[in-house]
């Protein structure tokens, strides 16, 4: 009997010792929190995101220098409300506490002088969003070439229709 208790005490001692062996930290990896006398550990608590971010930028003009006193419009596309911020003296724009679930629509206008529309997306998932805005010259030019152009396609109309009426049936 005491062969028997003696064998079972070693071999008990043998596969300690190759566990720890095995197993350095105390024992093996574990996918979940074990229950026991303090072995593993329970899993990190993720930290909840917050709930709004912010959204900073800088107007600039086509040289890339600040521009100043610009009016820059923040328009909630969820609910249509639009806010303004004018621009400091380095052309520094920032709006608080947006909501994380909206997107919103960003532009600025200066003595005629407007940037193209920005975006600011609920699938950005930054906290301190940055856009910077470009302020470009109101080009008449342009005006006048789309008003030219509308103009010759209303003329090439009327005189598609006139054709299609000279014609025999």
């Amino acid at each position: 009997m005491k062969k028997v208790l003696g064998a079972a005490a070693a071999f008990l001692f043998a596969t300690t010792l190759a566990s720890a062996w095995q197993y350095p930290s105390g024992g093996p990896p574990s996918s979940g929190p074990v229950l026991g006398l303090g072995r593993g550990s329970s899993e990190p608590k993720r930290e909840k995101p917050p709930e709004f971010r912010s959204l900073t930028g800088v107007v600039l003009d086509q040289a890339d220098s600040p521009v100043k006193d610009a009016i820059v419009y923040l328009k909630n596309r969820k609910s249509k409300a639009l806010t303004t911020y004018i621009a400091d003296a380095d052309g520094a724009f920032r709006f608080t506490n947006l909501s994380r679930t909206t997107d919103y629509e960003l532009f600025a206008e200066l003595k005629g002088q407007k940037s193209p529309v920005k975006t600011l997306s609920a699938f950005d998932n930054r906290t301190n969003a940055k856009i910077n805005l470009h302020v470009e010259p109101a080009d008449e030019k342009k005006g006048e070439k789309k008003e030219e152009q509308a103009a010759k396609k209303d003329e090439a109309k009327i005189e598609t229709k006139e054709e299609k009426k000279d014609q025999p049936k």
